[in-house]
């Protein structure tokens, strides 16, 4: 561990960081809050893990052994948001309960795009970017919050810090009414957002169950989400040729099967980039698929070559800060597409052992170029152990 890394003084400028944001927050929405308010409703959920890196303006993390936290006031290089374009709308040609089918083989509507999730396939306009849905602490910066549309994903490394932001009779679970922007959330089901519709100054909130995920549309248009959820079938396959469940959702690390050795391979036609969620979160075996990107071109015959240059060996790893019965939150499985054949490689890079490229007969290490391209929008890399976490993200 370098001088920047000592735990005391990590310890002091986050407290003094989050006991500014805590200040600040209050002063500007001391008149939002109702008197009396319930303190027994604020939720926490602030993930473990042991090397931890984390991108925010205060956060607070329950640590396994040792955490590292990297602290700004800016958010996540994937959120780029693009402006608002009309679009055509597509036809709801999609029944309420579709049969799961494979791999989208048709281009999307005009003006419109595809996004996934689990095992649900679905369009947006094409103009919408990716970003995080503001959650219970909105309030620590509110110039952070997304104010183009945007698709948003339950993701396994997020991180919300422990604050309590004013709201309607109470602490709120996200931002008012006039901080929304029109989105789509794909995630799972709970208590706090069941299936239906709701109506709250001027916007509409329809939720529905499709396959494994809760579809969430947010707009002011309730046309538009009609016409969003039209589009929403169930798949086995995504259109980034992506399974809905995996193999590499499991408890332990898993090495691909049939091995194939990287090296050999001249060229490739494309990659497939699916993440999932494994360890305590792979979801037993059911549809766990939580992002997905292609790299063809340019980009795929870069990426192949920044992985034949990997040294041998895999890594880096840091054992002695993490315990020996987990293996983290998620991974990577990358499909290496060349004349008709796939092959696999799975990529580990969230936890403080067993971190690297693994084609299933040599185990490769992380490298800047062979990992950063891999988490293109909507791939995104929120925490981590601190090493691999250097290696994947540009920090």
């Amino acid at each position: 561990m370098t001088d920047d890394d000592r735990p005391d003084q990590v310890a002091d400028d986050r407290t003094s960081r989050t006991s500014r944001a805590f200040r600040d927050a209050f002063d500007r929405h001391a008149g939002d809050l109702p008197a009396g308010p319930d303190l027994t409703d604020v939720r926490r959920r602030a993930r473990r893990r042991s090397t931890l890196t984390i991108l925010g303006a205060a956060a607070t993390v329950v640590a396994l052994l040792t955490v590292t936290f990297t602290v700004t006031g800016e958010r996540s290089e994937i959120e780029g948001r693009v402006p608002v374009a009309d679009a055509t709308a597509p036809s709801p040609t999609a029944s309420s309960d579709p049969a799961p089918t494979t791999a989208s083989t048709s281009r999307p509507n005009e003006g419109w795009r595809y996004v996934s999730y689990r095992d649900v396939e679905l369009q947006v306009p094409q103009s919408w970017g990716d970003d995080l849905e503001p959650s219970s602490d909105w309030c620590i910066d509110e110039q952070t919050l997304p104010t183009e549309p945007y698709v948003a994903r339950e993701e396994p490394g997020r991180v919300v810090r422990s604050i309590g932001c004013p709201g309607e009779g109470g602490f709120s679970s996200g931002p008012p009414t006039r901080l929304w922007a029109p989105h789509v959330t794909l995630g799972t089901s709970d208590l706090e957002a069941m299936p239906g519709i709701t109506e709250r100054d001027g916007w509409t909130v329809v939720r529905k169950q499709v396959g494994s995920a809760l579809v969430s549309v947010t707009v002011e248009d309730p046309q538009l989400a009609e016409d969003i959820l039209a589009t929403a079938t169930v798949v086995t396959e995504d259109f980034n040729g992506c399974l809905a469940r995996d193999p590499i959702q499991s408890t332990t690390f898993e090495r691909p099967a049939p091995p194939y050795d990287l090296a050999t391979i001249d060229r490739v036609d494309s990659m497939s980039v699916c993440k999932y969620p494994i360890g305590e979160l792979a979801n037993g075996g059911e549809p766990g698929l939580i992002s997905s990107t292609r790299l063809v071109g340019e980009a795929a015959a870069d990426e192949l070559a920044a992985l034949q240059s990997t040294p041998i060996g895999g890594g880096p790893d840091d054992p002695q800060n993490c315990v020996d019965y987990m293996i983290g939150d998620e991974a990577i499985v990358l499909w290496l597409n060349t004349g008709g054949q796939r092959h696999r490689v799975h990529v580990y890079y969230n936890w403080c052992f067993h971190n690297g490229f693994d084609d299933g007969t040599t185990m490769r290490s992380l490298t800047k170029d062979a990992c950063m391209p891999l988490f293109t929008p909507p791939l995104s890399l929120l925490s981590g152990s601190a090493a691999p976490f250097r290696m994947c993200r540009d920090t």
